[in-house]
């Protein structure tokens, strides 16, 4: 499908190719002839209220070896994978305090759902910071940590029963937590077999949609937040 351009309402494609080029935040797109006339401050769109912008971020430690290597000929020889890294840190502040806004972060379990898990993962990457996106199997739930800094944000789980269970489980913990009252309600995409969690939650049963942008935008603006129990949901189903 070809994209509308954003000055003149043409479609910014033909027969021969693309003509144009898209932002990669508000994903708006413009013809090269008319790119002089838009306005190159970026809003970030649709999703400008969930997404984290890259000036909001800042590196504050620097990756670096556990330990010190020694110089032989041996240790030269040892896989990269045998020397371990302390993890990045960065520090997130928003610029805009605003109540409204509040960042979304998609974790998602790409072996769930046949190939589905993965393509959405894919189309998270798409239209967040990268950094909002978790690959539960890459980067596992410590990723989390980043965002204890903020004031409020939401989590979308992509996954199932397991995979929701687990989310809930680290994000009450007091490893997590460490006496932070940061407020993370939980929506569910679901992508498992059974789903029991999502259906008694009016998720639905199955991962029905691939409109990425939908479903962002719908977690954002039309989610009644409640209180759950988890050792009782089950049994109410």
């Amino acid at each position: 499908m070809n994209s509308i351009c954003n000055v003149c309402q043409l479609t910014c494609g033909s027969i021969y190719g693309l003509d144009g080029s898209t932002c990669l935040w508000c994903q708006r797109a413009v013809h090269k002839d008319c790119k002089e006339q838009l306005d190159e401050n970026c809003d970030f769109g649709k999703l400008k209220k969930a997404i984290i912008s890259p000036r909001e971020i800042k590196v504050i430690k620097a990756q670096k070896p556990e330990k010190e290597v020694p110089n032989s000929s041996i240790v030269k020889k040892l896989a990269a994978k045998d020397v371990i890294f302390h993890p990045v840190d960065y520090k997130i502040n928003l610029e805009d305090d605003d109540d409204s806004r509040v960042p979304i972060i998609a974790i998602v379990n790409k072996t769930s759902g046949g190939q589905v898990g993965n393509d959405i993962l894919k189309s998270f990457y798409r239209y967040l910071n990268p950094i909002q996106v978790i690959d539960l199997i890459e980067d596992g739930l410590e990723k989390l940590k980043i965002f204890r800094q903020l004031k409020r944000c939401k989590i979308l789980v992509g996954g199932g029963d397991g995979t929701i269970g687990s989310v809930l489980s680290y994000v009450n913990s007091e490893d997590f937590r460490e006496g932070n009252k940061l407020k993370m309600p939980v929506g569910i995409l679901p992508l498992g077999t059974g789903n029991d969690l999502s259906c008694c939650l009016g998720w639905g049963a199955t991962f029905v949609s691939t409109d990425a942008m939908g479903i962002l935008r719908s977690i954002g603006n039309n989610c009644e937040e409640i209180l759950l129990d988890q050792w009782f949901v089950f049994p109410l189903c």
